[in-house]
């Protein structure tokens, strides 16, 4: 039986983009095994989709590790578990949705025969080595969706849009069901916050209480919702106005609580894109990145951002991120009024 492994490692909001590809790779080869390699944080989620296999790599404790000497031949140990396990699976074909150095080592891991990545222009860190059918993507800015879905040329799979469903544990979806009949409707998610990595994209508490007071005034429950390293920040918006979201200890817990809402709100992070393909309208504040490649996909969504000459940039950090904190609370506020009206 043939065996197709996924490399999309990270992070949640790329692991949300690359789904729109398990329909055709299904429909195309309906007798083989799907299997998604992917980092410890987004598994659980996985685990609930159409896949055969999901294979976690705990590649941010390795990072721990490895900068101790004493614990690198542990690590090298668990890095050659994990190719066993790969090789074990018998993966045939290895498609690198990811395009780094990271994912081009896992996808040579794999053992697979046909490596099947983009091409060198369309790749980072040397990854085009690493596969070999190479394929070729537009040169303008193409979403990251249809970026994805093209690298399914390399089946000979013509790359055609289909909304992914995402599944989640029904008793955490009951979970989520009980906890929102305690709120009036319509129900408002704000997130906050962003990776640490993403920090530079993060709009500001006092903004985001100001918004909070509006939608709050006009008979709207704001929920605050945050992940690890989070809750004092969502704690300062809620107490301004809003309520503050359960602890969500896995994705698809988050997932659950914000399909209960009829509008989500934060910057370009992975919940945004989270709430999106549950088909939840979507306010999305843009700073640094360009929304033509990363804006939320599947549903309704208003982009917020400035019209500045020094984006959209590539920078990873900024001392100065106007671009993003610059920006006014009120065309936020009118389009979630907006999409809220129309909802």
């Amino acid at each position: 039986m043939e065996t197709i492994a996924i490399v999309r490692l990270s992070a949640l909001g790329d692991i949300v983009n690359t789904l729109p590809v398990l329909k055709p790779l299904r429909r195309a080869f309906p007798d083989s095994r799907l299997c998604w390699i992917v980092e410890e944080e987004t598994a659980e989620l996985l685990s609930c989709q159409e896949l055969d296999v999901v294979i976690a790599m705990p590649r941010k404790r390795w990072q721990r590790s490895a900068s101790q000497l004493s614990r690198l031949p542990a690590v090298l140990a668990e890095v050659r578990t994990l190719r066993n396990v790969l090789q074990h699976h018998g993966v045939t074909i290895s498609l690198d949705f990811q395009g780094n150095l990271r994912s081009g080592v896992v996808s040579r891991l794999t053992g697979a025969p046909l490596r099947i990545g983009y091409a060198r222009s369309a790749s980072r860190e040397g990854n085009w080595l690493f596969n070999n059918r190479r394929i070729t993507v537009p040169e303008t800015s193409v979403h990251r969706v249809e970026r994805h879905l093209s690298l399914l040329r390399g089946l000979g799979i013509e790359p055609v849009f289909e909304k992914p469903e995402l599944r989640l544990p029904e008793e955490t979806r009951e979970w989520a069901r009980r906890w929102a009949r305690t709120l009036r409707r319509p129900v408002v998610a704000i997130h906050p916050g962003t990776s640490t990595f993403g920090s530079y994209k993060r709009w500001g508490s006092e903004k985001y209480q100001e918004l909070a007071r509006r939608l709050v005034a006009d008979g709207v429950s704001v929920v605050l919702t945050w992940g690890p390293g989070e809750r004092e920040e969502a704690e300062r918006i809620a107490a301004a106005g809003g309520t503050l979201a359960p602890e969500t200890p896995t994705v698809s817990a988050l997932a659950a609580i914000l399909a209960e809402t009829q509008l989500t709100i934060g910057a370009d992070t992975g919940p945004i894109h989270l709430a999106s393909v549950l088909g939840i309208p979507v306010v999305v504040l843009f700073g640094p990145k360009d929304p033509r490649i990363y804006a939320p996909y599947f549903s309704e969504t208003r982009v917020i951002e400035l019209d500045l000459p020094c984006r959209p940039c590539k920078k990873r950090r900024c001392n100065n991120p106007r671009c993003i904190l610059d920006i006014p609370v009120d065309p936020v506020y009118s389009a979630a009024r907006e999409l809220l009206a129309g909802s």
